[in-house]
């Protein structure tokens, strides 16, 4: 349950928090009553706690007389502390829902936030309430159809338009490139030629002229001689007194 306490004493405000944990109910404190007004759609509190003796321009009863001007139903209580005769009825009529004196007894406060919390949690509409809420609707509509000219209930169905035929286009694979392959070099067969063998013969070796002995003739061996003789003579010394032969 979400509360809203106005409220500018900050003892009170702490004891409240602490009351409301107890039942797991959130507590959103304004200390002024316009601030209030202003943030009070924000906060969509369950109950509200006021202030009578509140600081600012409004006090706690002209606040609680504009949030019901504004249309606001939500559960208020008013908190003072003047325990006066009149106290309560001027409260109520200023729109208060219920009055509660100060000092704010603690066994109070809670069987207060007990009662407004289970009166929320009837408020809220479960799945059955829903459920009946849901079935009315529908019966309702059904026999507004039924009493209602066929003619109007049916609507009216325009004629489709033309559809143009759907062209599948041919999904063209991808093209991928082919790796570049180098051509292994052509490299020409080495033929062995066959090692030849020369033998070389006498009777292929060329031959000498045979020359046929010349046999010397006596005038050859007298020149022969003569020949000697004379390059003896030029190489011997002369003697004296000799006359060289003829």
């Amino acid at each position: 349950m979400r509360i809203l306490y106005v409220e500018d004493n900050p003892a009170n405000v702490l004891l409240v928090k602490r009351v409301a944990k107890m039942g797991n109910h959130e507590v959103h404190n304004f200390m002024e009553g316009a601030e209030a007004i202003a943030k009070y759609d924000s906060i969509d509190p369950h109950l509200v706690l006021m202030d009578v003796q509140i600081s600012g321009g409004m006090n706690g009863l002209e606040v609680v007389k504009k949030l019901r001007e504004l249309g606001y139903e939500t559960p208020i209580i008013a908190v003072t502390a003047y325990a006066m005769v009149g106290d309560r009825e001027r409260c109520i009529d200023a729109g208060c829902t219920d009055y509660m004196a100060k000092p704010l007894p603690v066994a109070e406060l809670v069987q207060v936030f007990e009662r407004y919390a289970k009166s929320v949690a009837q408020s809220v509409p479960t799945p059955e309430k829903v459920a009946t809420k849901e079935t009315s609707a529908v019966l309702r509509t059904t026999s507004e159809v039924k009493a209602a000219p066929i003619t109007d209930a049916l609507p009216k169905i325009k004629e489709p338009e033309p559809i143009a035929p759907v062209i599948e286009v041919p999904v063209v694979a991808p093209v991928t490139e082919a790796p570049i392959v180098e051509a292994p070099a052509v490299v020409a067969p080495v033929t062995e030629v066959p090692a030849i063998e020369v033998a070389i013969t006498t009777e292929d070796a060329p031959k000498e002229p045979v020359v046929p002995p010349v046999t010397p003739t006596k005038e050859d061996v007298n020149k022969a001689k003569d020949t000697e003789e004379d390059e003896k003579e030029k190489t011997e010394p002369k003697a004296e007194g000799n006359a060289p032969k003829k």
